[in-house]
């Protein structure tokens, strides 16, 4: 695995994910993150909060279930992105 410094946090944070869960779900779930993906005028300050919104619709659709949902935000505040 190989992440640029400018987005670590979501690389690590993606990798964890696919290391627990399976190279699958986090293809699906990044599709669905990816179907909402709008063409906006985002900023590198505002990026979290605009691709985590989106990124929780890929969960609602990926997720089987609350306690995997749960594992997930886990994961993100491990690496320093607050899902609330």
């Amino acid at each position: 695995m190989h992440c640029g410094e400018s987005l670590d946090k979501w690389c690590v944070a993606l990798w964890d994910i696919r290391q627990r869960y399976g190279q699958d779900f986090t293809d699906k779930l990044l599709f669905y993150t990816f179907q909402q993906w709008q063409p906006a005028r985002t900023t590198e300050s505002n990026f979290d909060a605009y691709f985590m919104s989106r990124f929780f619709s890929g969960i609602f659709v990926a997720a089987n279930d609350d306690e995997q949902e749960s594992a997930i935000s886990a994961i993100l505040k491990k690496r320093g992105l607050d899902p609330e």
